[in-house]
């Protein structure tokens, strides 16, 4: 177990990953910290080129080439240099556009979620990043590729699309109303969702109260109080 304070001395962790050559690598709230043996070494603004102290997400691109989130931006890193590859235009510290996961496709396209920027895409051979607008008043959280579907998550909605889908009609088929349904209506907040292997949709969502069911499933779906799953 790592303790965030005494080991870390941060306050919060949002992505880990392991590389080819077994060193742990952590996304935290003061920067990028490498675990190797029992040895911490950490990374922020002061002590290389990261474009800020918080790393919010962390993607690879394979052959030691990895994709950093952060609140304003991205940032490609490989064995020779960190280079900037997007940067927002909102001010330092506001999270707008915050990037909040990166997805690998296989078919030579990164997806990543960016709050209120919607979803991005990250043409791996040209370099190229572009962002789809979710619809007015929709920020997204989460996006997972299976296989050739594309599942987007947001606070109050899911859509269900293809990576093949033109930019226009990604956000088209929004499943929010099933979900409300299996809920019996009830409010909710969602974190994330996927596909099990049954093929149903698993959603993650934000507990309520403390005597409300956590869990709820049908035969399309199943919903869950949490942050993650495992399937």
């Amino acid at each position: 177990m790592i303790d965030l304070r005494s080991e870390l001395r941060v306050y919060a962790i949002h992505k880990g990953m392991i590389d080819r050559e077994g060193i742990l690598w952590i996304g935290t709230s003061r920067g990028l910290v490498n675990f190797h043996s029992l040895v911490f070494q950490n990374y922020g603004i002061g002590q290389g080129d990261l474009l800020a102290e918080e790393v919010t997400a962390i993607g690879n691109l394979g052959n030691g080439e990895y994709l950093f989130g952060f609140n304003n931006g991205i940032q490609k890193y490989s064995r020779l240099a960190v280079e900037t590859i997007y940067r927002d235009p909102y001010p330092d510290g506001n999270p707008t556009q915050r990037i909040v996961n990166f997805n690998n496709d296989g078919q030579g396209t990164v997806w990543f979620s960016s709050n209120w920027g919607g979803v991005g895409k990250y043409n791996i051979r040209s370099g190229k990043i572009s962002l789809i607008q979710p619809p007015p008043g929709v920020n997204i959280s989460f996006v997972k590729v299976e296989g050739d579907s594309l599942i987007i998550t947001g606070p109050g909605n899911i859509y269900i699309s293809s990576i093949h889908s033109p930019s226009s009609k990604i956000y088209d088929h929004d499943i929010r109303e099933e979900v409300s349904a299996l809920l019996n209506n009830r409010i909710f907040y969602m974190r994330k969702a996927g596909k099990l292997s049954d093929g149903r949709i698993v959603v993650m969502k934000a507990s309520q109260t403390s005597n409300e069911k956590s869990f709820h499933e049908n035969d399309r779906m199943l919903v869950s109080d949490g942050y993650d799953f495992w399937n």
